[in-house]
């Protein structure tokens, strides 16, 4: 009886632990998708850049990052929900 309650409770980490793994993907593509392409842009372009260019990358940025504590949020409190 034991050996099959350690096998479940291992199983159900591995499930959530796996549940982490695909979030961590999600985030990381908002990163690599809309966050660093604007904020390398402000970096490239330096002093170069139009107070527009500015204004626009940073907000850019700043949606992304919004968007992905938002997103990150409602994973983690989807798996929380399944599981309680």
């Amino acid at each position: 009886m034991t050996k099959l309650v350690a096998s479940r409770d291992t199983s159900f980490l591995s499930f959530l632990f796996m549940d982490f793994d695909i979030h961590f993907y999600r985030l990381r593509g908002y990163i690599q998708a809309v966050i660093l392409p604007a904020l390398c842009f402000l970096k490239i372009m330096g002093k170069k850049a139009t107070r527009t260019h500015v204004v626009l990358s940073s907000m850019t940025a700043a949606l992304g990052i919004i968007c992905a504590i938002v997103g990150t949020y409602s994973s983690l409190s989807d798996i929380v929900k399944q599981y309680s």
